[in-house]
């Protein structure tokens, strides 16, 4: 029953079953992952639903800090979380036009910035504070320069889907 479960849930869960069957190590039995597969279509789809639903969630963020000092301490953790997500995300976006997505963190936010034609710098600078475990006091330009980052991704995913 677990098989057919995961098999069935392939195109509703694609970037995170895509993501674990990239990680995954097996350690005893058969490969649950070995007939699992993902279209392109599905991929590109579950890339933009995260970029577009993180970017939402980040700029919800931002008014909540901007207008209410109290949030900042949840804004700034889910910088970090989304920092993660976007590290996912970068690497299957990389996968999906055929380059290497087993990179670092700090390369991957670069690569997609390459692909995205913007400035990678200002993201890695907060990712690298937050790694550091630098304390922000304003996260709000760091959310803004994600999401400047998003926004770029997000039209990067779009061009594919309108290229299949």
């Amino acid at each position: 029953r677990d098989r057919r479960e995961l098999l069935r849930s392939a195109d509703v869960f694609t970037l995170e079953l895509c993501e674990a069957r990239s990680r995954h190590v097996l350690l005893h039995g058969d490969d649950p992952f070995t007939e699992l597969h993902f279209t392109d279509g599905e991929l590109r789809l579950s890339l933009e639903q995260a970029l577009r639903s993180l970017a939402r969630q980040l700029r919800q963020a931002v008014l909540s800090s901007v207008s209410d000092e109290s949030a900042r301490p949840s804004a700034r953790q889910l910088l970090s979380q989304s920092i993660d997500r976007l590290a996912v995300v970068a690497a299957n976006v990389l996968r999906l036009v055929g380059q290497d997505g087993a990179l670092c963190e700090a390369d991957l936010i670069g690569r997609l910035a390459e692909l995205a034609q913007v400035e990678a710098q200002p993201t890695l600078k907060w990712v690298s504070c937050l790694r550091e475990g630098d304390v922000l006091d304003d996260p709000v330009p760091a959310l803004a320069d994600l999401l400047m980052l998003l926004d770029a991704a997000t039209s990067v995913v779009d061009r594919i889907g309108a290229a299949q």
